[in-house]
């Protein structure tokens, strides 16, 4: 979930049929914290607390993504609970993947 680029949004995208519970979330929360613009954690942001702070313009930040972003929250947090979250990660994927993918 940390480390969320560009290249590894497929390999999170599989890991959405994963039959661990803790790994799709994961999953969802690496495909959030792309979405939402925050950095790669490192050691350094972690402690600074700046791994949480969107490092500019979020362009495939939408009121949906936000809905469903579990960015800086926990599907435990989240009232419509893990299969709202994963139908709709997979749907955003799914459209969004020829314009991400490389």
């Amino acid at each position: 979930m940390y480390i969320h680029t560009r290249e590894t949004l497929p390999f999170l995208a599989k890991l959405l049929d994963s039959s661990d519970a803790t790994t799709r979330e994961f999953a969802m929360r690496g495909l959030s914290r792309f979405v939402g613009n925050l950095p790669v954690a490192t050691q350094q942001n972690i402690f600074s607390g700046k791994a949480s702070l969107q490092q500019g313009p979020a362009p495939y930040r939408t009121p949906d993504t936000d809905r469903y972003s579990l960015a800086t929250r926990s599907l435990a947090q989240a009232p419509e609970g893990e299969a709202a979250f994963l139908q709709f990660w997979k749907s955003w994927w799914a459209l969004m993947k020829d314009k991400l993918a490389k």
